[in-house]
């Protein structure tokens, strides 16, 4: 709202000017300005009015603030213990009121200085004597108590302020300190799957030494076996009755080795087998991913 006023002290009229007035203003300015008397009576009364609604507006604020402030200040430091949802958009929803503090503060101080200049006006008439002495002491005494309340709403509005950016200064050392906990809670998880991981590497080396170690004494296990192979073919051999040695008993002379005609059938045979085994073990390597034999024979059956 802006008020210009132009008095001549000869005639004792104003030219008043208000551009954009309050809305519980317009009334009371209809009003005033028919019974005015005095050339100010007009200032402080808009002043008046124009500090009705600060005081709702303050305390709005206050009430907004305090579930925030709760959250900073009584919120648990450790993560898994959070007992408030106090996170980085509260830290954001401070911001509007600190600059709307902000503005209210800059309006106040303004008020502040206009109602001084009022002041200053009241003195000026009264130095030069217009008559209105009855008038002035009314007047100023309303001024003054305004005064006194701006005051107070300034006093109000930086204690809120004051509060809204430590609160936002709080918050953001709150998630400070848990981002801190949370990261160190991951390094000790770190650490647990490396000595976790080293452990398991312990345990792999172990085996693998274990395993070379099962290796070499395979590998000399199955020399052994090949030493003994051909004995135990020739074993096999000489007891299957297809070779033997003729003596006395037989009624026949002592003499070389004696081969079956039936050996070709026992070689035949034998390489027939050892075909047929070769050949299974080349199949079953080719079979298809996911091929098992007893779900192939059920569904056949």
């Amino acid at each position: 709202m802006f008020v210009y006023q132009k008095f001549e002290i000869r005639t004792q009229k104003s030219v008043w000017i208000i551009i954009q007035p309050l809305q519980n203003c317009k009334a009371a300015m209809g009003e005033r300005i028919i019974q005015a008397r005095h050339p100010m009576n007009l200032h402080p009364l808009l002043l008046h009015l124009s500090l009705s609604d600060w005081r709702w507006y303050l305390n709005d604020v206050r009430q907004a603030l305090l579930p925030i402030a709760e959250k900073a200040t009584h919120s648990s430091l450790k993560t898994g213990e959070a007992d408030y949802d106090a996170n980085f958009a509260d830290s954001q929803r401070l911001e509007k009121p600190c600059e709307n503090l902000t503005v209210v503060q800059n309006l106040l101080d303004t008020k502040e200085d206009v109602a001084r200049a009022i002041q200053k006006q009241f003195a000026e008439l009264q130095r030069l004597k217009t008559g209105f002495a009855a008038e002035d002491v009314e007047l100023l005494i309303r001024l003054a108590l305004d005064v006194q309340r701006i005051r107070g709403f300034k006093r109000t509005t930086r204690a809120l302020l004051k509060q809204a950016e430590g609160t936002s200064q709080l918050l953001v050392k709150l998630l400070d300190y848990r981002r801190a906990d949370t990261l160190n809670a991951h390094v000790e998880g770190l650490r647990f799957l490396a000595a976790a991981s080293s452990a398991q590497g312990e345990s792999l080396r172990s085996l693998t030494e274990k395993t070379r170690h099962d290796s070499r004494y395979m590998r000399i296990l199955t020399f052994i076996a090949m030493a003994y192979l051909p004995a135990s073919l020739l074993a096999a051999i000489m007891s299957a009755n297809l070779v033997y040695v003729p003596g006395p008993a037989d009624g026949t002379h002592s003499g070389p080795l004696i081969v079956r005609e039936a050996l070709w059938i026992y070689a035949l045979m034998s390489l027939a087998l050892t075909a047929v085994t070769l050949g299974s073990i080349a199949v079953w390597d080719r079979r298809p991913e996911g091929f098992h034999l007893w779900r192939f024979a059920r569904r056949r059956i």
